[in-house]
């Protein structure tokens, strides 16, 4: 199924790259679920506000399942998802990298808050340097949480 990406640009039409419209690509639930607790999606009847996004560990991060579950839970999401949705490769400014072998952890039904929150407990939790995130509430936003 083709999807607009950003209302009204086709990216696969695009005859010019841009960095915004290939990380918008890039990052997406439809690349491959590992595990999900919900059926739960960005699509159904969640406040604007609530959306929550998806968190992208750097590759080769030492992550513990029932690690990520228990600070998920601490927020009381209405769902979340794990796989790998990264395509590309992307080096952040301290090295790590992120690629088809980075895995990611898609959340609905938090803040933006609860969202950044989040993303630094896991970089606590697994003493990670950063990890990069795609807010569904700020229209898609990418940004890094150190």
């Amino acid at each position: 199924m083709e999807r607009d990406l950003i209302p009204g640009i086709n990216i696969d039409r695009c005859n010019a790259y841009s960095v915004l419209a290939h990380m918008y690509a890039a990052i997406s639930v439809e690349k491959g679920t590992v595990f999900s607790t919900s059926k739960v999606s960005v699509e159904s009847k969640v406040p604007d506000d609530m959306k929550g996004g998806i968190i992208v560990f750097p590759q080769g991060a030492d992550t513990v399942l029932s690690d990520i579950k228990r600070i998920i839970q601490k927020n009381d999401p209405a769902g979340w998802t794990i796989g790998r949705f990264f395509k590309g490769r992307h080096e952040g400014k301290n090295r790590e990298l992120y690629s088809e072998e980075s895995l990611s952890v898609e959340i609905i039904g938090i803040s933006d808050d609860a969202l950044i929150e989040t993303s630094e407990d896991f970089c606590r939790a697994f003493d990670l340097k950063s990890v990069l995130i795609k807010s569904y509430a700020e229209r898609n936003r990418i940004f890094v949480v150190e």
